[in-house]
């Protein structure tokens, strides 16, 4: 998963798990204003002392990212 500033990389079972955490957080975000009065969502990983940011849009790109990720993933294995 590319996305401007970072790339992730999973296994199939890894990237499942993540997509299903990302589903559950999809309609349950909580934007807080920024400094730059931008409104942000903080996104947790495992590394604590990590957090991923998202504006509104950015959210809605990276979601999109990951279902059409999983949707090829999907084709991929019918075809293979």
């Amino acid at each position: 998963m590319w996305q401007k500033s970072y790339v992730l990389t999973f296994s199939a079972v890894q990237f499942q798990f993540f997509l299903e955490e990302i589903r559950a957080k999809v309609g349950n975000e909580e934007f807080l204003s920024f400094p730059d009065d931008e409104e942000r969502m903080f996104l947790p990983t495992p590394a604590l002392e990590i957090l991923f940011t998202f504006t509104k849009e950015e959210w809605y790109n990276f979601t999109s990212a990951l279902e059409e990720a999983n949707y090829m993933r999907e084709v991929y294995q019918l075809l293979h």
